[in-house]
């Protein structure tokens, strides 16, 4: 009786939760703009990203919205899906290796890949900190497994390119105007992406007693995407 209580109590604690964030606008309805299949993909893209975000940090985006339709997506969204697939085919077979770690990663980071959808991002770089801790220790541990020389001067190599990376992003997350003007200028976010960082760009300016420019951001935002709410 006991467990089945404590099941009952943590049944109802996400239902809640769940119920809450769908009537304050949180969770997001993909069922009319993508089928089931076009949604699996989107999960495995996310996972691609993290992945390559952790290897290669380059061109990260404060936020990064979900695509407005599949049929423009580049090729990349199923590349990603195939490499997805190939990695967990190699974690499977090095299981024994690679176990512990692998199984961090993913447990962690399971939970932020959007199954349930929540907001307008699909992917979201800041929940990823403690998941690559798991790769972090896979990398340590490949290191020590094979002990060589060139393996640790490129482990160092990379180690600095990712201090420096980090360093070129710290002009952007000066502010929350720094924020949106990095989206806002961002090339790849499509009309109604850039409307609604405008939008919040608008606000920022709002709170801080720029009306003027706040109104400017408001007024570019409909422009771009005149149901905007």
């Amino acid at each position: 009786l006991h467990r089945v209580d404590r099941r009952q109590r943590q049944m109802c604690i996400r239902d809640s939760t769940i119920y809450i964030q769908k009537n304050a606008g949180f969770i997001t309805d993909l069922s009319e703009d993508f089928s089931i299949l076009e949604r699996i993909i989107l999960v495995f893209y996310a996972l691609f990203h993290y992945v390559i975000s952790f290897l290669i940090p380059v061109g990260l985006n404060p936020k990064n919205f979900y695509p407005s339709s599949l049929e423009s997506l580049p090729g990349i969204y199923y590349f990603g899906s195939v490499i997805v697939l190939a990695l967990i085919y190699l974690g499977y077979r090095f299981r024994k290796f690679v176990s512990f770690e692998l199984l961090f990663f993913l447990v962690m980071i399971l939970p932020v890949l959007k199954f349930l959808p929540t907001g307008n991002d699909i992917v979201s770089n800041r929940y990823a900190y403690i998941p690559f801790l798991g790769l972090y220790l896979l990398v340590a541990k490949g290191i020590q497994h094979r002990k060589s020389p060139i393996l640790v001067l490129v482990f160092l190599a990379w180690g600095s390119f990712l201090i420096l990376q980090t360093k070129s992003y710290i002009p952007t997350y000066e502010s929350s105007y720094s924020v949106w003007t990095s989206i806002v200028e961002n090339e790849n976010n499509d009309s109604t992406s850039r409307a609604m960082a405008y939008n919040e760009r608008g606000q920022v300016l709002f709170k801080g007693g720029n009306k003027t420019a706040a109104l400017n951001d408001i007024n570019r935002a409909l422009k771009l995407d005149p149901n905007l709410y």
